[in-house]
């Protein structure tokens, strides 16, 4: 799985490209919430929680992770995921 994206100052990531976009239309945009700790929105969500928490952040990197607690239609629960994104130089 891999997603390439663009974060602004005006709350909006911008989808460029993504390994699986399924429906969506590409470039999307979408809004995101940020408090320090954790990104929020439509892309930084589960089934069961609406953010991912920063585990680490630095020039080049960034790692989230998700902790979706919750029972789904098949009762599975406790999905648990940590991504690393890396920067890259816009095209």
């Amino acid at each position: 799985m891999w997603i390439k994206f663009r974060l602004d100052r005006n709350n909006k990531i911008t989808i460029l490209e993504s390994g699986d976009p399924g429906d969506m239309v590409l470039p999307a945009v979408e809004n995101y919430t940020f408090n320090g700790k954790q990104l929020g929105g439509m892309v930084f969500s589960g089934d069961f929680t609406n953010y991912m928490t920063i585990l680490d952040i630095s020039d080049t990197e960034l790692a989230l992770e998700l902790d979706d607690k919750g029972y789904d239609e098949d009762g599975y629960n406790d999905y648990y995921a940590i991504y690393t994104f890396r920067k890259v130089e816009q095209e």
